[in-house]
């Protein structure tokens, strides 16, 4: 079977240049039975090949789908969309994908959470947002913090893992300081940081969620 799968390789991540989004959905079904009987080749492959074609195909999609009409849904561009949003987590977690092969994924799915995109698109990243999070809940805590400055991350998250690792979750109010005295270490303990004007002061959260991870 390896040696087909490597005959066909550069073919099947041409698809995901097509200019047809219907091209791009066969190539990712092709993909995800592939993962079925060649999961290491594909794991191998993820950070070079597989993340940045999928990724680089949902970006394409951004401009077009941000600030559409209900018009858009009845579209193949959204069902691709949508159908690719959904399955990433899943897709990623059978490949048992690692931090850095997750994190362009991760980026992509904040960008999909934007207010600007359809509530549909957004409701099937959450999707694979909630297996990033039982994946590597870190990681998603860190891009979503720094890409989603004006939102609060309790309302895009579901609920913490049971870990002693995020047992010590909680919200901040305004410029209040936060002591490390006495928290377990790796505990998380900025979920929300507001300034006056009630916005979420992005370049503290960050520096509080490296300081408490």
């Amino acid at each position: 079977m390896l040696p087909l799968v490597h005959k066909i390789w550069p073919s099947l991540m041409a698809r995901f240049r097509d200019r047809f989004a219907i091209v791009v959905e066969k190539a990712f079904q092709f993909l995800v039975v592939l993962s079925n009987v060649a999961r290491d080749f594909l794991r191998s492959r993820a950070s070079s090949d597989i993340i940045p074609s999928l990724v680089t195909f949902l970006k394409r999609g951004l401009p077009v789908s941000a600030n559409s009409t209900e018009s858009y849904r009845h579209l193949t561009s959204y069902r691709v969309q949508h159908e690719l949003l959904a399955r990433l987590g899943t897709f990623c977690s059978d490949l048992n994908l690692g931090t850095e092969s997750l994190r362009p994924v991760v980026r992509l799915c904040a960008l999909y959470l934007a207010t600007n995109q359809p509530p549909g698109l957004r409701q099937a990243t959450f999707q694979s947002v909630k297996v990033f999070w039982l994946l590597d809940p870190g990681l998603v805590w860190f891009e979503l913090l720094s890409r989603l400055p004006h939102r609060d991350l309790v309302d895009v998250l579901p609920s913490p893992p049971n870990s002693a690792r995020f047992s010590q979750l909680q919200a901040v109010p305004p410029r209040e300081t936060v002591s490390c005295k006495d928290r377990p270490p790796g505990a998380v303990m900025a979920a929300r940081i507001r300034d006056p004007q009630g916005q979420v002061a992005g370049e503290i959260a960050r520096i509080r969620f490296r300081l408490y991870l």
